[in-house]
């Protein structure tokens, strides 16, 4: 994951006005999979033999909440890219490194019962998380669905963009 994220922060790419939303998406998702990387050497690190299982669920946890928001960025990038924003990311990203940062601060330092609790709570997270970038994927997609149907007529789109319709 390291590899991926020095090779997607080696690629240059131009800067400007047209190219702005895909350099803030590519900037995002090299974040994004920096970190993912870094988990995974973290995880390594503190638990080589892998007998930490709760340890590993809280990476898994992590791991699910940067893959379901570089899924959700990724793909609106191409139907929506004024959607994809730096702040938005940025306050994605903070909430993400808040709930990681209690998840693994909690396997630390409290008990087992407690722990549990938070761990819930981070699965509480998660599906909230889903719930959020799905709701916020169909209206996207039902905006840009509407923005080409006004733009081509209709023997256009079923012939040339039928994947839209699907």
């Amino acid at each position: 994951m390291m590899v991926t994220g020095f090779i997607l922060a080696a690629v240059k790419s131009r800067y400007d006005e047209v190219r702005a939303k895909l350099w803030t998406a590519k900037l995002g998702l090299t974040i994004a999979v920096m970190v993912l990387g870094a988990l995974n050497i973290v995880q390594i690190i503190i638990d080589p033999e892998g007998d930490w299982s709760y340890l590993g669920g809280c990476i898994a946890l992590a791991t699910s909440y940067l893959q379901a928001m570089l899924f959700t960025m990724a793909v609106l990038v191409f139907i929506r890219p004024r959607e994809v924003t730096l702040r938005r990311i940025l306050v994605q990203l903070a909430a993400i490194a808040l709930m990681d940062t209690i998840l693994i601060g909690a396997f630390f330092m409290l008990s087992l019962r407690a722990f549990l609790y938070i761990y819930g709570l981070g699965i509480v997270f998660y599906i909230a998380q889903l719930w959020y970038y799905t709701r916020w994927y169909l209206y996207s997609y039902r905006w840009f669905k509407q923005q080409i149907s006004d733009y081509y007529e209709e023997e256009e789109i079923e012939r040339g963009l039928r994947w839209l319709s699907i």
